[in-house]
């Protein structure tokens, strides 16, 4: 393992030649986005609660190429991240946060050879940058994605 690199997932998966596949490190986050009027003039008001999906998301196309020795990968990289939470108050003086995102995506085309590692970074910044680990095979009609040890 080398020091201040956090793995954050170590997935593995088949796609077949041509076909989107992707990978989803992300968690939902509930925050109430409102209030709405009550039914009955006696009731409070209720929140109206959102759910947001944040998180990494990877999708990927592979094209076996004519040699079938070379695979040719499309990536599609989106990280949304809460950036900070916005005070908000309603008619009624009812506060409550709403989240401000930020998004960094990025679409990149890479070929790799038949069965040899490669590593991909794909998004960075000054706190975090996502890299790929992988190691693509021809199986046939499928493409095989699989996590792979570095040896530095």
């Amino acid at each position: 393992m080398v020091q201040g690199v956090k793995v954050i997932a170590v997935p593995r998966f088949n796609i077949i030649d041509g076909k989107l596949g992707d990978i989803r490190l992300t968690t939902n986050h509930e925050y109430i986005s409102s209030y709405k009027d009550p039914n009955n003039a006696s009731d409070e008001r209720k929140p109206v609660v959102e759910r947001l999906t944040i998180g990494t998301i990877v999708k990927i196309t592979p094209k076996l190429q004519r040699d079938r020795e070379t695979i040719v990968m499309n990536f599609e990289l989106s990280d949304n991240q809460i950036v900070k939470l916005e005070l908000m108050q309603d008619k009624s003086g009812h506060e409550f946060k709403i989240p401000i995102i930020g998004i960094q995506s990025v679409n990149t085309r890479i070929a790799v050879k038949n069965n040899r590692a490669t590593i991909i970074p794909v998004i960075g910044g000054p706190e975090k940058t996502i890299f790929l680990l992988m190691k693509a095979a021809v199986l046939d009609s499928l493409i095989s994605t699989e996590k792979t040890d570095v040896q530095f």
